[in-house]
């Protein structure tokens, strides 16, 4: 009688023969990009924040330096949010 080995229980999958530690150092991992992509688009997020508050905080003088009035202002300030980028 020939019995066939049976895997034992917790052998790992035999899927590939090659090893993670070939690959090529200049690859990032599938992990790495995602982390990439959150710091790009929170410092996108952040130039955002930063250009609106700079903004808001000049309008008062150049409202006084131009002239114009507060429905002026509030209209400006509609239309450049209109006319920007999204986020």
């Amino acid at each position: 009688m020939s019995r066939t080995r049976r895997p034992e229980k917790f052998d790992p999958p035999r899927t590939s023969n090659v090893s993670r530690h070939h690959e090529s150092p200049t690859r990032i991992s599938h992990g790495k990009w995602r982390w990439l992509a959150l710091v790009a688009l929170s410092l996108a997020q952040l130039m955002d924040v930063l250009d609106n508050t700079i903004v808001n905080i000049a309008l008062p003088s150049a409202q006084s330096d131009l002239a114009f009035s507060a429905d002026n202002r509030q209209w400006l300030v509609t239309r450049r949010q209109s006319l920007s980028p999204p986020p």
